[in-house]
């Protein structure tokens, strides 16, 4: 018979119960973090070398295999519910791996309505840092009913004749969308990407991505090309956005 153990015996201490799982930690630039931290937890952890300015952001729910829940956005401030929409789109490209996101709009609260202002085009922005890894450019738009082509340009100076890293080209009258090179006064060998994400009379929402190894085009919420450098980024110096589209923001981040 196994004896009693006295009462004021002290008790065998319990068994910690494990810690719960960490939750998902992934890299973005610390200037996308800087507009999100009234409603984000942040780890102050930097990294060496170049990538200094990064810092690790714990994503406030658990990301799972191809979708973010619609609750983390529904639970954002509505001033930062589209620059929400914004980061997870720049995580799935850079650390969740994935080629397509899912967000369900059933539960978003509408953001308030503003009207839209359009932009001149050619529309042209500076960019005299140039382009290095992870720099998003974003772009925003409506394709008119009648529209053939539009492009976006990331030019190596100001000048006319400009040589352009990329040259991306959706041409509706084709229903491709190209993507090459202008060197020396030369055109590179085109590539194109598979079918065309553009409509007439829809909105668009491009973002150009650049990666370790060439530009990455996310078009809507989906992964559409991947366009290997043959000119080096930061000899960039404008971006350029013109044709037949109605230009809503360009937006660099």
């Amino acid at each position: 018979m196994r004896a009693t153990p006295p009462i004021n015996s002290p008790r065998a201490p319990e068994t910690a119960s494990p810690p719960p799982p960490a939750q998902e930690a992934a890299a973005v630039p610390r200037h996308l973090i800087s507009w999100l931290q009234n409603s984000f937890v942040m780890n102050g952890k930097k990294r060496g070398g170049q990538r200094a300015e990064w810092a690790d952001l714990t994503l406030p729910w658990d990301t799972g295999p191809s979708s973010i829940p619609s609750s983390a956005i529904a639970h954002c401030p509505n001033h930062g519910r589209e620059l929400l929409i914004q980061l997870v789109r720049v995580l799935v490209v850079f650390s969740l791996g994935l080629t397509h996101l899912s967000l369900s709009s059933a539960s978003l609260v509408p953001l308030d309505p503003t009207p839209l202002v359009l932009q001149n085009v050619p529309h042209k922005t500076s960019l005299p840092d140039g382009i290095r890894v992870g720099t998003v450019m974003r772009i925003r738009g409506v394709v008119p009913d009648k529209a053939g082509r539009f492009y976006v340009n990331l030019l190596c100076s100001e000048a006319p004749g400009s040589e352009a890293a990329l040259h991306f080209n959706p041409r509706l009258d084709e229903s491709a969308v190209v993507f090459n090179t202008l060197e020396q006064g030369t055109w590179g060998r085109e590539e194109r990407g598979s079918g065309i994400p553009f409509q007439h009379g829809q909105p668009f929402d491009v973002l150009l991505i650049a990666t370790d190894e060439g530009f990455k085009a996310v078009v809507g919420d989906s992964e559409y090309h991947h366009f290997r450098y043959r000119i080096p980024p930061a000899r960039v110096r404008l971006l350029e956005v013109g044709g037949d589209l109605q230009l809503e923001s360009v937006k660099i981040f």
